[in-house]
Formats: C-alpha cells, structure tokens, sequence
C-alpha cells in the first residue's frame, strides 16, 4: 500500500485545541498515523511541510459565487481555487445568484459544473422563498432531493412572519436546516453600517444595533415554535447577544481577542452570568497574505494615530521576515504567525513578540495591536 510522509509540519488539533511540531503518515489515501517527529521506513513519497500547519480541511460556510448569473465576478472554479489556496476544502453555497437557486434545475446546474470546475468539495444551500423574494416558499421538497444542504434567503429578510413560520415547519418535517439574516427590516432600511462612531466619521447611514436584536428574537422565537433547525447568518453586534444567550441557555463563551470586541461581549452578557473567555491562540490562525499592501490599505488608520510620525515609519518583508523600521531603528519580526499576534493582538500572549524601547517601539505600541481591519482589506 502506498505510505506518504508529510514531515516539518505544525500539527493542528481542532478538537485537542493543540498546535505542535510533528508529522504525518499517509496509507491508501487514509491518515495512519501523527508522530511528533518524521518516523524511518519506506515513504513513495515525502513532503517537506516547511514549518507550515498541517489542519483538517476547513469548511467555508455561506460563500458568494457568481454562477449562474455573474460568472465575470466570481466563478466557482475562481472560488475553488482560491478556497483551495487557503486550506478550504468544502463550500456551502448561497443562493443568491441571478436567476436564484430556488429550483432543482438550477441547483443541478450548480451541483454539474462544481463537480467539472471546482477543485474543492461544493455543498449548495438552497432558497427558502421563490426568487428569494420573500412571499411563498420555494419547492423545498424537491430542492431538498436535488441536494440542498439548507435553506436561506441569503442577505434578504424574510419580512413575512408567516410566510418564514411555514418554511421552518415544512423544513423541520425535511429535516433541514433554515439560516437567515437576524435584521428587522423596517429599521435598517437604508442603512450601510451600525450606528456608531465610525458610521459617523465616514458619513455612512447608520442603524441601532437593536434592529438585529429585534430580528434574532422573532426569528429564534418563530424556530421554536416550529422546532426547526436553525442557524443566524451573523450577530454582529453586542446588543443582539443577550437574545441568543437567553434562549439557548449560554454558560460560557470563547472569543477572538482580535478586535477589541471582548469588552462590549462582557458588558452585554455579564447581567446573564455567562462567562466570557479571551482565546489568545486564535489570533495565531490569521495569515497575512501581503504585508507591505495590507500596512498601505490600513494608512488612513496610522496617520489618525501617528500624524506626520507616520511618513517616518518604514516596513517590508525580507526572506520570511518583517521588518519595521523608524529613523536608525529595526524591529524584526521572525514568522507570519509572530506577525498576526503583533498586529492584531493580544501583545500579552505568550507567542508575541515585544516591541523595541525607543522611538520605534513608542510608535508600534501607538498603533498596535490593531483593532480591527478596515472593509475590503483583502490582505488578511
């Protein structure tokens, strides 16, 4: 039987919750065995990982491809490839495409060409209403045996309680999962971003954080009564969590401590007594894709915080390192995963690296960590 070794990897352990050198056999196309260090014996074929994680293949849930409809913006072989470049191995579709996935016809059409253009698995969800339009469901039956993994309406609220009531309970009796996106609609009409001070700032309408609370609590409410499965799109502000900590009985919860968002979670949950948990090494499992254009796409963020000192600052990457540089100083960082935790926080964490005393380390220690990423930084 053929044996491959992968060897010089970084193991990573999801449900261990552990990252650690190692390698990896391979027999008959079947993980045979991880072993902290490359073991002797007769491989076909050896792979030298380089220091790079070696992970279970990650599910990309809820992506955007143009077909059929706007292939010129997204294709699925695009998407497949740069799925596959990140370490994504399956993609749960939307339906949001033109004309909508809301048929068996046009969901064959997607399950045909993802099996002769994409490089990675696809698992299509399907519409829940007809033209995702939101008055009568679609043909969730025959969708369902066509291969729809789950139902949804995409970013378009189902305004209709009725109408979303019927569709869970014809899905609970299929079995499936219905997903939707937690907005009161009447609220946010309009609106391009949550109210706040960076809506402010750069002139966006705003909308209160409670239209999502208003939304996630009928929709929760509406999937017990019917006992469907049911899945929120996002919630991504702190007032809509008490909402689902209540219903669904939350204890404890583990966060990212990448965006600062830990402060309002525990303000919003404290009241329930659910606790709140700061995971440092997730910060680990971002990648910098491009160091010099994500620091050039982020400028509008350093010269709010350095001024003219900005203009001083340089940085580049040089045979796997990152260097930042200000007057006669250097500050070397050795590795992307040392950067991530650099940039994005939490500089306490026991893998980060301490910026230099000095002028440069004055300057770093203004801007970083980060608090979040600007939209469409397409870098991270």
């Amino acid at each position: 039987m053929t044996r491959t070794l992968i060897r010089d990897v970084r193991l990573v352990d999801p449900e261990a919750g552990t990252e650690a050198p190692g390698a990896l056999v391979i027999e008959g196309g079947h993980i045979a065995g991880l072993f902290p260090a490359a073991p002797e014996g007769d491989f076909a074929t050896i792979v030298d990982g380089r220091g790079c994680c070696l992970a279970p293949g990650i599910v990309d849930w809820g992506v955007k491809v143009g077909e059929p409809g706007e292939r010129h913006k997204e294709s699925l072989r695009s998407a497949g490839l740069a799925a596959a470049a990140g370490g994504v191995t399956t993609l749960v579709t939307r339906p949001d495409t033109e004309p909508a996935l809301d048929s068996p016809e046009a969901l064959e059409f997607v399950r045909r060409r993802a099996a002769s253009e994409c490089p990675v698995r696809v698992l299509p969800m399907a519409a829940l209403t007809r033209g995702r339009e939101g008055r009568e469901m679609a043909e969730m039956g025959f969708l369902r045996d066509a291969g729809a993994v789950a139902f949804t309406d995409a970013d378009r609220v189902v305004m209709d309680s009725r109408v979303l009531a019927r569709a869970m309970t014809y899905a609970r009796g299929l079995g499936a999962l219905v997903a939707t996106q937690t907005q009161d609609p009447w609220l946010s009409q309009g609106a391009a971003a949550t109210s706040g001070k960076l809506a402010t700032l750069k002139g966006l309408p705003g909308v209160s954080p409670i239209a999502e609370r208003i939304g996630l609590e009928r929709d929760l409410a509406l999937a017990e009564m019917t006992g469907v499965a049911f899945h929120a799109h996002q919630v991504t502000t702190a007032a809509a969590l008490p909402a689902l900590a209540e219903r669904e009985k939350l204890d404890h919860i583990t966060l990212s401590p990448l965006y600062g968002t830990d402060t309002a979670v525990r303000w919003a949950l404290a009241p329930l007594g659910v606790a709140v948990e700061r995971n440092e090494r997730l910060a680990g499992t971002l990648r910098i894709i491009n160091f010099p254009l994500l620091m050039e796409q982020m400028a509008p963020y350093f010269r709010e915080r350095l001024g003219e000192d900005f203009e001083r600052l340089i940085y580049y990457e040089q045979e796997g390192k990152f260097v930042f540089g200000f007057g006669r100083q250097r500050f070397e960082i050795p590795d992307r995963t040392a950067l991530a935790l650099f940039l994005f926080g939490p500089q306490q964490s026991k893998d980060a690296v301490e910026p230099p005393a000095g002028p440069l380390g004055e300057v770093l220690q203004a801007v970083f960590p980060m608090p979040y990423v600007y939209p469409g930084n397409d870098n991270v």
